[in-house]
């Protein structure tokens, strides 16, 4: 009974372990590591690569590199989405993470000329599941 029990329990870590790494739950937003990254909006796109988070991305180019930017799920960034365009200049708060290979950022906020997008609190928490203006 105690091996079953031990097998079952050994299945249930290894499920959740590559059921997180799949939808790339596992990446978490740790406010200790936050940067800001001031570039100019390449693209704004929908995502669903295994590894990473599902959702939608803001393609970033900087002077020196191109930031893959995790806005959140789809539900969460719809009304920030909208207002942001190719070619404006904005600033990213947020968390840079690895994930296979390479790095995204988790936002915590996009600011731009005349608006701040807020997805995540200053601990990282998702802001009541859309993006807020202030």
């Amino acid at each position: 009974m105690k091996t079953l029990w031990l097998f079952l329990s050994v299945l249930v870590c290894l499920s959740a372990t590559a059921l997180a790494q799949m939808t790339g739950a596992a990446l978490r937003y740790n406010p200790s590591y936050e940067v800001a990254i001031r570039g100019t909006v390449v693209e704004v796109r929908d995502l669903a690569r295994p590894g990473t988070p599902r959702g939608t991305y803001l393609i970033l180019r900087t002077p020196a590199e191109t930031f893959n930017v995790h806005l959140g799920p789809r539900r969460w960034s719809a009304r920030g989405r909208a207002s942001l365009a190719a070619g404006e200049p904005v600033e990213v708060v947020g968390c840079v993470v690895s994930s296979r290979g390479s790095q995204i950022v988790l936002a915590r906020e996009v600011r731009k000329a005349d608006s701040v997008l807020t997805f995540r609190s200053a601990r990282g928490l998702p802001t009541a599941g859309r993006a807020r203006l202030p």
